[in-house]
């Protein structure tokens, strides 16, 4: 499922490319969600946006992370099995 998401991100990434206003990097598509919605909820500045949209997508980056390391251990298993 998280492949699907990659190359669906990926895809729009190539399409649409976002930019923040530094020009430093490109925020992902749930980045540059949440710095559009979060003022319209709360009373928040950019600042603590951009940390809690950078402490959302190490969350989800090491999510993908342990998905990739728990596949890689099945496929060990699976071989370790055989032999």
């Amino acid at each position: 499922m998280s492949t699907y998401f990659h190359e669906h991100q990926s895809i729009i990434n190539l399409v649409y490319p976002l930019s923040s206003q530094s020009g430093n990097s490109t925020p992902d598509l749930l980045s540059s969600l949440l710095a559009r919605v979060a003022p319209l909820f709360f009373s928040v500045s950019d600042v603590v946006v951009a940390a809690v949209s950078r402490q959302i997508s190490l969350l989800l980056v090491g999510a993908i992370i342990l998905s990739s390391v728990r596949q890689a251990l099945r496929g060990v298993v699976r071989v370790s099995d055989v032999i």
